[in-house]
């Protein structure tokens, strides 16, 4: 084989060697050193502990001229240093100020994953990430952000873990614009917030505006300066929310929220098309009473939504065209909670339209809720154009055989699933994924060759992906 390859090529046959092969690939040449070391240095992990000389060596080797521009990737975390901040500030703020210094050489970089103590919130200049003209993707693993309008990044994907309550903070009092406002709205893509309510996240968005006039100054930390005196603003800055026309993947997950709290936050990104909701368990108050439904619809362009049944009547209300009773988006459904039952319920709610958009659906059922195949009939109904269903089926700990609880075998229950699926005429593919408890390992489910002969007769042209079982606590 000719050693005369130009380099991407070279890059993609030694991308999938060992560690041990790259480190000696790096010492045959120069030429295959400068392209192990794009593999061997494209990710950089900084998690000190305390403050020492071998740290300050290895953000020196990282950020040397030769290193920092094989850095594609960069994970600092910074929470360990919380105490050693409060206790020895003059020995640790070497090395935050060093290690942000480091960072801001690394011009290639495209994703940076940090992580600060939770009391100690980050401040965008102290980052210098205005430097890093490739980035594209911020993480903010943990801790929260010192709102800032004299940095401007252009990123596609901001996310945003474990977000505190801006209570937890007081240089909260001292903000004068939301903490989002360093992000180009016209940029941004997709954003991520994960936290326990809803509260961090429309604040992160939002900001507060308190009355500063009769605040004294506070001794708060400064990732630049240590501790100084913060004294309160003159003005609050009223232009707290921009607006993100490109941005078109949201995923938010929190435990509960009212629906006013949902709505209000979905309605600050008008060009959704991608939104998924996770780990939603329950409204914090009756949501009939807590909010009345939107006047217009809230997600205009959405494509594709995952998240739990019970938001759906919030999301889709107002899709369809005046006049008409049928909805062009969005085009995939996967539901992540809630039963065939909760389904069909919030179907019902969306003004009673149909979901003629709908191609692709994900959905959760009770084997009890397929028994008698009328209610997978029924929901599926207002889907008539779905032509990939993928239904996750929960035994809960029902008995073998099948008979003792629902009064049928599981030869029956193909045949039902078969005849609640003929109406839909467009359907392709399905997959049927049968969940027993670890308790009761005695249900198999039916087998793919069972369901294949229910939907021959029913549904010639329908092909069984599968139909597996996996075992549940």
């Amino acid at each position: 084989m000719s050693l005369d390859l130009p380099p991407e090529l070279w890059l993609q046959i030694v991308h999938l060697a060992h560690r041990e092969a790259l480190l000696a690939l790096h010492q045959v040449s120069l030429k295959f050193s400068s392209i192990s070391r794009t593999i061997l240095f494209a990710e950089f992990i900084f998690s000190p502990i305390y403050s020492d000389e071998h740290e300050f060596d290895r953000l020196a080797f990282w950020s040397s001229k030769r290193i920092a521009p094989n850095v594609r990737t960069c994970y600092v975390n910074l929470s360990a240093l919380g105490e050693a901040i409060s206790t020895d500030p003059a020995r640790t703020t070497p090395l935050v100020s060093a290690t942000f210094t480091a960072v801001s050489r690394f011009m290639n970089l495209k994703l940076l994953i940090c992580g600060a103590p939770r009391m100690l919130p980050l401040e965008i200049p102290a980052l210098q990430l205005d430097k890093l003209k490739s980035l594209k993707s911020l993480h903010i693993a943990s801790g929260s952000i010192v709102p800032c309008n004299t940095v401007k990044l252009s990123l596609e994907e901001f996310i945003h873990s474990d977000m505190p309550f801006p209570e937890s903070h007081p240089r909260y009092d001292f903000f004068t614009s939301p903490p989002i406002a360093f992000i180009d709205p016209s940029t941004l893509r997709s954003l991520t917030f994960q936290s326990s309510s809803i509260v961090p996240m429309s604040h992160f968005l939002d900001g507060i505006a308190t009355d500063n006039q009769s605040r004294p100054a506070q001794q708060t930390w400064s990732w630049l300066k240590g501790w100084v005196s913060q004294p309160a603003p003159n003005t609050v800055d009223t232009d707290i929310i921009k607006s993100y026309t490109n941005l078109h993947s949201l995923e938010i997950s929190c435990t509960q929220f009212s629906p006013s709290e949902f709505t209000s936050f979905i309605a600050a990104f008008p060009a959704l098309q991608d939104l998924t909701v996770g780990n939603f368990r329950r409204f914090t108050s009756t949501p009939g009473a807590a909010a009345p439904p939107p006047t217009k619809t809230l997600v205009p362009h959405l494509k594709k939504y995952r998240g739990p049944a019970q938001l759906l009547p919030f999301i889709l209300v107002h899709s369809s065209p005046a006049g008409e009773n049928t909805m062009p988006r969005p085009h995939t459904l996967d539901i992540t909670r809630g039963g065939l039952a909760d389904l069909w319920r919030a179907f019902q709610h969306c003004q009673g339209v149909v979901l003629a958009g709908v191609v692709c659906l994900r959905l959760l059922a009770e084997l009890s809720e397929l028994a008698s195949g009328d209610l997978l009939r029924d929901t599926l109904a207002f889907v008539p154009n779905l032509e990939k269903l993928d239904v996750v089926v929960h035994s809960r700990g029902t008995t073998y055989p099948v008979g003792q609880n629902i009064g049928i075998t599981n030869k029956d229950l193909c045949h039902r699933v078969a005849t609640a699926l003929s109406n839909n005429k467009m359907l392709q593919k399905v997959k049927f994924t049968w969940h027993s408890a670890l308790d009761d390992p005695s249900w198999q489910g039916p087998t793919q060759v069972m369901l294949e002969d229910g939907v021959k007769k029913e549904v010639p042209g329908l092909t069984v992906l599968e139909s597996e079982l996996a075992l549940t606590l």
